[in-house]
């Protein structure tokens, strides 16, 4: 397991465990408890190499202004669960559309070309 996702997974133990000590039922009881479990998400995400982001399910990386990249919390239902290491059309959820990388070079893989999106899944239309 990549330290990355074993940082994500630790993240997301502290989220549950302070739930159940809390006594929530699994859902939030207020507005503000959904937000810090979402910015406990978000923060997790942020933290990952760009290696792990790809690898990781509950993350996803995005080239952004600049030529750089990101990882961050999904943002449609298409990229949950989504694993953009090593992606194929079949790993996309039904309803959506597979966008092939374009010139992405994963940080473990020697490549000719570089700095392109990765692969993506995205809501048909």
């Amino acid at each position: 397991m990549h330290r990355g996702a074993i940082l994500l997974s630790l993240a997301v133990g502290a989220v549950v465990a302070a739930a159940i000590a809390a006594g929530c039922s699994g859902s939030p009881s207020s507005p503000q408890a959904t937000e810090s479990a979402e910015s406990t998400a978000a923060i997790a995400c942020t933290s990952l190499s760009e290696l792990a982001c790809i690898d990781s399910p509950e993350c996803t990386l995005s080239l952004v202004e600049g030529g750089r990249y990101t990882c961050g919390e999904p943002v449609s239902e298409c990229e949950i669960g989504f694993i953009q290491h090593n992606a194929s059309a079949e790993r996309c959820a039904e309803g959506c559309t597979f966008v092939p990388a374009k010139c992405y070079c994963a940080p473990d893989v020697t490549c000719i070309c570089g700095g392109g999106p990765p692969a993506q899944c995205v809501a048909a239309g």
